[in-house]
């Protein structure tokens, strides 16, 4: 009778570990359909003024602006969420900072003007391959201008010296535009273009922004 019992307590332990694996197989398979979100990051761009889309180059009365390699920017993506997902799609959000420089050589000076917003996205995201790793999602985004300043350096007779600015130029207060960003695992090119003009109507040159880069995605 002894053996008997031990024999039936080691039929119900053996089972309950088969239950425990099959469940654990079951979350490794799902995992398989859909990796987390791809948003939260660190990004390097270049931040360009346009015109529009259909005429990136500055018109003649424009052509100050004209940009040196220099005009760098930064993104800081630290919060990502998925809103809604399947096995291939996902509606993701999040939380980002973006930092651009826009700096223009002109004959006698340097001029840069930095900006700073707090942006909020809304992307459909496409995950495909055999592990979901590579990766498309776009959609819009939307941001809030946090500060702005302008430093120029002059070396002229009639003005010279390193001379900088804080407050608002001008400059809108909200934007938004539409991105993209195509990737592989951790890594990503992005794009981003801001419809509207990043001054407002009559307080400065009525030029939009286009930022393209590369995206390290944590």
């Amino acid at each position: 009778p002894d053996r008997r019992a031990g024999g039936e307590n080691q039929s119900k332990f053996v089972l309950r570990i088969n239950d425990f694996s099959k469940k654990r197989a079951g979350e490794r398979h799902n995992k398989l359909f859909w990796n987390d979100g791809h948003w939260a990051g660190i990004g390097i761009h270049y931040s360009g003024l346009i015109t529009n889309l259909g005429k990136l180059k500055l018109p003649d009365h424009l052509q100050c602006l004209s940009q040196s390699a220099k005009s760098i920017g930064v993104t800081l993506n630290p919060v990502d969420l998925t809103l809604l997902k399947s096995r291939r799609f996902g509606l993701i959000t999040g939380l980002g900072f973006e930092f651009n420089n826009e700096e223009q050589r002109i004959r006698l000076q340097k001029s840069k003007l930095f900006t700073c917003y707090l942006n909020v996205p809304l992307l459909v995201e496409f995950q495909m391959g055999r592990h979901n790793l590579f990766y498309v999602n776009a959609g819009v985004v939307g941001g809030w201008r946090m500060g702005s300043h302008t430093k120029i350096k002059a070396n002229d007779p009639n003005l010279n010296g390193k001379f900088k600015e804080h407050g608002s130029m001008g400059l809108r207060n909200f934007h938004y535009g539409y991105t993209i960003n195509i990737g592989y695992d951790h890594f990503a090119l992005s794009a981003t273009y801001y419809r509207p003009t990043i001054f407002k109507e009559k307080h400065g040159p009525q030029v939009q922004q286009i930022n393209i880069g590369l995206t390290l995605m944590l």
